[in-house]
């Protein structure tokens, strides 16, 4: 691709983003998708911010460290989000869960901290080379945090997308649209950390970023055209049983519910 492409990748996203945070605030979204609206504002400052520094150089290094972190804050912030809204039927199944990313909020703080102390080990050997962004121990230590954690969210996103195709549960029609963005792009995100860890050719490394801009870029024209107003949004169901199959699942959920409200009232 030729370089100034290059050098507009970073400032497109940073636009659309930009776009996308505004059509929901102008939607009435932003209050019910914070975490979501953060995110994105996040990345496109992110973006701007490295597309400014050059590649090679002590602040790009630094820079993408504490993007990176912040970032892995993020991710664990709107998996919390998501469930909150898929779970709001059921008050004492959300909690239980809410204080459950509690922990793993905390974990993901350890890790970004962890992150950026190993980046800062990197830099202080004074190679900034991309060669060496690809193998130093450091590096490679604080690659394997963020591919864990988001491992564990993207784990994360699949029980929750396993949840709403078993139980006959109505959701938004809206968080569908924000739950398949948000997974599309941590998975690519994931799929993009580990070749950049364990590839050296340029040109598959090459691709790997147009890929990780594509696939970018068109979550937020799915944002900006598909989510709809909140007051025209609507409940979906994507399941559809016999009623006495639905009846019997959504007593199971009942049952938990009550059961986790019971043992809250104990403790």
């Amino acid at each position: 691709m030729p370089p100034l492409l290059e050098q507009l990748e970073p400032r497109l996203l940073s636009l659309a983003a930009i776009l996308s945070v505004y059509i929901m605030y102008r939607r009435g979204l932003i209050r019910q998708y914070r975490a979501l609206s953060v995110y994105i504002v996040v990345e496109a400052l992110g973006d701007l911010l490295v597309s400014l520094l050059p590649v090679g150089k002590r602040e790009y290094f630094a820079a993408w460290s504490v993007i990176s972190a912040a970032f892995l804050l993020l991710q664990v912030w709107i998996s919390s989000e998501l469930a909150r809204i898929l779970l709001t039927q059921f008050k004492n199944i959300a909690d239980y869960i809410h204080q459950r990313f509690r922990l793993f909020l905390f974990i993901a703080a350890a890790g970004s901290v962890a992150l950026v102390y190993l980046a800062g080990q990197a830099l202080a050997g004074g190679d900034f080379s991309l060669t060496a962004y690809r193998t130093h121990w450091a590096l490679g230590y604080a690659r394997l945090l963020i591919i864990c954690i988001d491992s564990a969210v993207i784990l994360f996103l699949l029980l929750a997308g396993a949840y709403f195709l078993y139980f006959p549960v109505r959701i938004s029609r809206n968080f569908v649209i924000y739950y398949i963005t948000f997974l599309f792009w941590a998975l690519v995100y994931l799929g993009s950390q580990i070749v950049t860890g364990s590839v050296l050719d340029p040109t598959l490394l090459s691709a790997t970023n147009h890929l990780l801009f594509f696939v970018t870029l068109a979550g937020y024209l799915v944002l900006m055209f598909s989510l709809r107003p909140a007051e025209q949004d609507e409940l979906v169901q994507p399941r559809n049983p016999d009623p006495p199959t639905a009846q019997r699942l959504l007593a199971q959920l009942d049952q938990i519910n009550g059961l986790l409200g019971s043992a809250g009232d104990v403790n």
